[in-house]
């Protein structure tokens, strides 16, 4: 048998900035920004050296309003923009190869050229607390992701083989209900628990998918 090694080796650099301005007992604003560098040098016995560097800008903004005359009642709004970092296994592996190799059953092979995803998304959020320690939430939310990550079907030198790509771009769109509170906020009598439930409606599409159900 031969044994083959893979070494990686990641660096990170991040910096960022954050302020927060209280304008009025209704209304504040949050502002920050935050610079992340990715750095990775991965090797391996048999196997070509990768070196793939990205960085991303993310900024935030987000407002809290305070209902008039309801101060357990509040709307966010928030503008964000994250990323989802290169998974080193994409970026470097050995070939894998398939037993019966065809469409259906193909090779594996890495991409030294993958990048992030980017995404940029929109927040919109309702929040109502309780005496006793309640809160009830509803958030809206919309995001558009830049370079979305599929594993492309190729056929090159003579073989079927699936490589992670970035390829296309991609829409989320959801809903998401949220409470929180003690038992004995319903029951005099009930033991010292809190209740806590979620329900989330998510939709998404896919543009370099031919429809239907091109979603994540």
């Amino acid at each position: 048998d031969q044994r083959e090694d893979v070494a990686f080796k990641v660096q990170r650099v991040a910096v960022f900035a954050q302020d927060e301005w209280t304008l009025n007992k209704q209304l504040s604003f949050y502002l920050g920004a935050r610079w992340e560098g990715i750095k990775l040098h991965g090797q391996g016995s048999g196997l070509s050296t990768v070196d793939n560097s990205s960085s991303v800008l993310s900024p935030i903004v987000q407002t809290l309003y305070k209902l008039p005359n309801q101060s357990n009642q509040q709307l966010r709004l928030a503008f964000s923009r994250t990323y989802k970092a290169v998974n080193s296994w994409d970026l470097v592996h050995r070939h894998y190869y398939s037993t019966n190799n065809s469409p259906t059953a193909p090779d594996s092979l890495p991409n030294p050229n993958l990048k992030p995803e980017l995404a940029t998304g929109i927040d919109l959020s309702y929040e109502y607390f309780t005496e006793g320690g309640g809160v009830f939430s509803a958030n809206m939310f919309v995001r558009k992701i830049n370079g979305i990550t599929r594993n492309l079907l190729v056929y090159q030198d003579q073989l079927w083989a699936l490589i992670p790509t970035n390829a296309g771009h991609a829409t989320t769109r959801g809903l998401e209900l949220e409470a929180k509170f003690p038992m004995r906020m319903w029951m005099d009598d009930a033991p010292a628990l809190d209740f806590r439930a979620n329900l989330g409606l998510n939709r998404s599409s896919i543009d370099t998918v031919p429809g239907p159900n091109n979603r994540l």
